[in-house]
């Protein structure tokens, strides 16, 4: 059996050739089969050196034949890699819903269903767009913790998997099939919380963009200019002249001290936001008159319903409702 070395052994001498069976260890497997098949042709190789040159052969063969099995396996599932269950619960948690869409799509791609990653990406985007949109809705008093969010889409994603792909997934490593490592999956991970941020601020920027253009300031006084900020697509002029009128009959809006109100009215009731300064609401004499003032704003208006929010720095820090 004709190698590399063939040719190289045939210049040899004997005792070089000699030389190389009696240091086999020091050189290559194919060379010492080369060295054994030249010196059987000059007719001086032992029977017993022919016999393992055979078996040398053989287990060559042999390993061969394994790795051409191998070879035909990979390229059968060895060659596609899946994202397997934990891959979607990190991955998920740490880059959000977005993730999930992508470990999805690649999964299906890999798994032939290229068909269903178009709308795999639909789903996906649509629910980041709700489940966000939820998030921004719920009001800075609630009780409820931000970090339950992720554990609870992370968790409906897990199911999700589970039901959809866990079987050919498992199928797939079954058959000696390789899956993504934690290094892949992390770093999607961290791109996916680049890219929902980057969602995040521009939902909220579209979302102030689309609220101040519709903010509308109206000024009561003569020497001094009380402001009321309203949202002209909430509540009408005339709705905002009228609580004006009645600030200006409870002396809130008196002739010495400028106001700065925000208007907002949900359903039959006037929210009336009033900027105040820290630990108001741990002053019982200040909360006093604001109560006082919103039981005279009823009496000005007795078709609806007045709540005063009591704020710091801004409309989003509300210490204390007075309903």
């Amino acid at each position: 059996m004709e190698n590399s070395f063939t040719k190289k052994m045939a210049s040899k001498s004997d005792a070089e050739l000699q030389a190389i069976i009696t240091n086999k260890s020091k050189y290559q497997e194919d060379a010492y089969i080369a060295a054994i098949e030249e010196l059987e042709h000059r007719k001086l190789a032992p029977e017993e050196l022919s016999l393992e040159k055979q078996e040398l052969i053989e287990e060559q063969e042999k390993e061969h034949q394994i790795q051409k099995v191998q070879e035909q396996k990979g390229n059968e599932v060895g060659g596609v890699r899946l994202y397997k269950d934990r891959a979607f619960w990190v991955g998920t948690f740490l880059g959000g819903p977005l993730v999930a869409g992508y470990l999805f799509s690649e999964n299906f791609k890999s798994l032939g269903q290229a068909e269903k990653v178009k709308s795999t990406w639909i789903i996906t985007v649509i629910t980041t767009v709700v489940i966000f949109g939820l998030i921004f809705m719920i009001p800075d008093t609630s009780k409820i913790p931000n970090q339950l969010f992720p554990i609870i889409y992370t968790a409906i994603v897990y199911g999700i998997f589970k039901k959809v792909q866990e079987e050919q997934v498992t199928a797939h490593i079954n058959r000696g099939g390789l899956v993504y490592g934690w290094g892949r999956v992390i770093l999607i991970g961290i791109i996916g919380t680049v890219a929902t941020m980057i969602l995040i601020f521009s939902l909220a920027f579209l979302y102030d963009s689309s609220v101040q253009a519709n903010i509308t300031t109206k000024k009561y006084g003569i020497n001094v200019k009380h402001e009321i900020d309203y949202d002209n697509s909430n509540i009408s002029e005339v709705e905002v002249d009228r609580v004006a009128n009645g600030l200006i009959e409870t002396g809130f809006f008196d002739l010495s001290v400028q106001k700065y109100v925000f208007l907002h009215k949900d359903d039959n009731t006037y929210e009336i936001y009033i900027a105040s300064v820290p630990g108001v609401e741990n002053n019982t004499e200040a909360l006093y008159a604001f109560q006082e003032l919103r039981q005279q704003m009823d009496r000005f208006l007795p078709n609806n319903k007045v709540e005063i929010k009591l704020v710091v720095d801004n409309l989003e820090n509300v210490v204390k409702v007075l309903k």
